[in-house]
């Protein structure tokens, strides 16, 4: 089953779950892309395994320093007030009980909430040293991660059929397809992706699912809330809260790279149906080429409903 959010959308659902105040301690992989989605002023602080207290979004490829990183290497910007930390302290503040939230990528979770967070036969250039420290110290732990692996098969399973980091520790599943609350009853369905039914998640998980009386539609909003300026941290934040069969109006270069290609990805990982799009007729978007390349980019061919010209 292909995914149904991208990976900034799935960073963008887990950080609505963290409040002001809380210690939110991010491992390595996909939970190293929440603090783009949380503004810095918002009160969380961020904590990495590897010694680092108050840190706000990487900084990018090829920029920063390269002795600030997070847990998965990638360069940071230390936010005011931030502390950096030998290991032993590090790791006293997750053995301490000192985390609120724990978030970590898994490779399965168990209907009881066992964890394993990186499979026999996975390779990898950062051990997943700590995420048994959080499994076990963190107050909250979400488990992030797609639903299936590439090969179709669940993550979400009945017994985890690989070396686990801990048992019965995920509160929370958030994968690209749904959002599973663990419970003593089982897994409690809570939310499940724009486009997928209840049958289509069920049928992606091996362990049984509940669904919730009031299970909805996956909340993609960003962080921050509604925007006043329209100014978006990525195009996937920028069409989070377009309904499925609104008519977009996409201006800008619409070559590879350009602001439109990146907003129609975003708008393909947000919606695959119903889409109409209206777009300036620019020199760079009026080639057969260019038609294709749009097409392609939607898996389907765009329905032109307007067009105007972007200069006299």
């Amino acid at each position: 089953m292909a995914r149904s959010i991208g990976p900034e959308l799935h960073a963008c659902r887990v950080a609505l779950e963290l409040k002001p105040g809380q210690v939110v301690s991010l491992g390595p992989g996909l939970p190293t892309m929440i603090p783009a989605y949380i503004p810095t002023v918002s009160g969380v602080v961020f904590h990495a395994e590897n010694g680092v207290l108050g840190y706000g979004p990487t900084t990018g490829h090829g920029t920063g320093d390269r002795d600030l990183v997070d847990a998965g290497g990638q360069p940071i910007n230390l936010l005011p007030g931030s502390v950096i930390v030998d290991q032993a302290d590090s790791f006293g503040l997750v053995r301490g009980g000192y985390i609120d939230v724990g978030v970590v990528e898994a490779a399965q979770v168990s209907e009881k909430g066992d964890l394993v967070v990186r499979m026999a036969s996975q390779p990898g250039p950062f051990p997943p040293v700590g995420a048994s420290d959080v499994a076990a110290g963190a107050r909250f732990l979400v488990a992030m991660m797609e639903h299936t692996t590439r090969d179709g098969a669940p993550r979400i399973v009945k017994e985890c059929s690989h070396p686990t980091a801990g048992m019965e520790c995920v509160d929370l599943i958030v994968t690209d397809l749904a959002v599973v609350q663990v419970t003593r009853d089982g897994l409690l369905l809570k939310e499940i992706a724009p486009g997928r039914t209840v049958a289509e998640v069920q049928e992606a998980t091996e362990a049984t699912l509940i669904p919730a009386t009031d299970v909805k539609e996956m909340e993609l909003s960003s962080a921050e809330g509604k925007s006043t300026d329209k100014v978006y941290l990525s195009p996937g934040l920028a069409v989070a809260d377009i309904p499925d069969g609104a008519v977009s109006l996409l201006y800008g270069f619409a070559g590879p790279g350009g602001m439109a290609q990146y907003l129609l990805l975003a708008l393909r990982e947000r919606w695959g149906k119903a889409l109409t799009i209206v777009r300036g007729r620019s020199t760079g978007c009026t080639s057969p080429s260019c038609k294709v390349r749009m097409g392609l980019t939607l898996r389907k061919e765009p329905r032109k409903a307007a067009a105007f010209p972007t200069r006299p």
